[in-house]
């Protein structure tokens, strides 16, 4: 029983220093806390190589906010870098050697060693700017989902399913771009859903598809 009392009292420690992280730290500090916490993001996208699974305890994510603060206001060593547009967190200096294996999934190093894939990085200006930019990022990112599985599954599990993401717009249902979109891939795959997307046979023989 030793060791319940030392997981509960390690938990309780964890919550009391995250909260004090998230409310009366630096404002930097204060901010990407409280957007790691509340992000719904896919944490293996974009959290340092080895701190993927840091969300999924309050022990584990205490440890990955250290590691923060400590390269954000004391002598270690982070950056935000931007891979082929997505904003990513690196728990290293964007001048190291090699960076590329330190902001890269292994998936991605064995594509860009093949020549199967090639990535661009830019670098976000600070911590605030890479919360501002992943936000966006994430909530186009979510917005494709919802376009291929309205155009797959039908307008109605789409609207249905998307609703759990708290940046999902309803209006995104009669945005025309998307729409458009929509359609395309429809046309593309040829496929059929009858909940007033898709085309008559005059607009599938003349729509261009816009898949980009």
């Amino acid at each position: 029983m030793k060791k319940f009392e030392e997981f509960e009292k390690a938990h309780q420690d964890a919550m009391r220093d995250i909260k004090e992280y998230s409310t009366k730290s630096q404002s930097e500090m204060m901010a990407i806390t409280n957007y790691l916490l509340k992000t719904e993001d896919n944490p293996y996208s974009f959290l340092p190589k080895g701190w993927e699974g840091s969300i999924a305890t309050s022990t584990d994510f205490l440890s990955l906010l250290n590691v923060i603060h400590h390269a954000l206001f004391d002598d270690g060593d982070i950056s935000f870098p931007i891979v082929n547009g997505e904003p990513r967190i690196a728990l290293v200096s964007r001048h190291t050697e090699n960076y590329l294996d330190f902001i890269l999934t292994d998936n991605e190093i064995k594509d860009l060693k093949s020549g199967k894939k090639q990535y661009t990085v830019k670098q976000c200006k600070d911590v605030l700017d890479f919360i501002e930019k992943h936000q966006e990022y994430f909530k186009n990112q979510v917005k494709n989902w919802f376009t291929n599985d309205a155009a797959r599954e039908g307008l109605d599990f789409a609207l249905e399913y998307y609703q759990k993401y708290s940046n999902f717009d309803q209006k995104w249902q009669f945005d025309q771009n998307i729409i458009q979109k929509i359609q395309s891939i429809r046309k593309i795959f040829r496929i059929v859903k009858n909940d007033g997307l898709d085309l008559n046979e005059e607009e599938n023989k003349s729509i261009a598809p816009k898949l980009k």
